[in-house]
């Protein structure tokens, strides 16, 4: 049984004779993921590629999407015919991809001296953590579509995204929230020593020390990202 049905895991009911373009993409990203993890132990020659791996983890969602929806020659796929592992992996990537600078601004703005943005900020956080993940998801493909004019149609596929990505924002606010906080104070006032301003400061010295030491945590909602994309099956995908 688990044999006959494997290209429904890791496809869904995309054409069988386009199956190519999924299997395509997802061999791209499982390279690109290797490539990513042992890039301390590539050749020198190959080292050189190192920068460009940011670049190339962004272009990965729109590869996946066009290769899946189809451009120039080759066919149309609609939304409705994606599923299994493909349609997993495509949204856990492009969410995480949303939800990552999202929370990281949240985060920012919670801990900012700005009393508004802060209070925005925080009523954000703690109103999506509040809410089920299931409500938020209900709303992005039911109800929202009922707020919009007849003529205005958005993808399926398109608001779980957003969906997704709004609802991980708020956490990924506090894992980072939490690494800002752990950097002591001592930090900021040697940068102003130096003549950096807040916004260097918070860019070169305060942010990436805080994103290092919120990695564990944020790897833990990449996992359950993942593991959430299972609930749009009851919403149709």
């Amino acid at each position: 049984v688990v044999s006959h049905n494997l290209p429904l895991y890791a496809f869904g009911s995309y054409p069988a004779d386009q199956r190519w373009r999924p299997l395509v993409w997802m061999a791209a990203l499982l390279l690109l993921t290797i490539t990513t993890l042992g890039s301390d132990h590539l050749p020198q020659r190959l080292k050189r590629l190192q920068p460009f791996l940011p670049w190339a983890w962004i272009l990965m969602v729109p590869t996946g999407v066009v290769l899946l929806a189809g451009a120039a020659n080759l066919q149309a796929v609609p939304s409705r015919a994606w599923g299994g592992l493909t349609l997993t992996l495509l949204l856990t990537t492009a969410s995480g991809f949303l939800a990552l600078p999202m929370g990281v601004g949240l985060a920012i703005g919670r801990t900012s001296n700005l009393g508004l943005v802060a209070m925005l900020c925080r009523i954000y956080i703690d109103l999506m953590r509040a809410v089920p993940l299931i409500a938020v998801l209900f709303f992005g493909q039911l109800l929202l579509p009922l707020f919009l004019p007849v003529e205005i149609e958005i993808n399926r596929v398109l608001r779980a995204v957003m969906a997704f990505a709004l609802f991980a924002a708020a956490y990924v606010a506090e894992d980072v929230r939490g690494g800002l906080q752990s950097i002591p104070p001592t930090q900021a006032e040697a940068a102003a020593a130096l003549g950096l301003n807040a916004s260097l400061t918070m860019r070169l010295i305060i942010l990436p020390q805080a994103l290092r030491i919120a990695v564990p945590a944020l790897t833990n909602q990449a996992i359950g990202l993942l593991q959430n994309t299972s609930l749009m099956a009851i919403l149709g995908l």
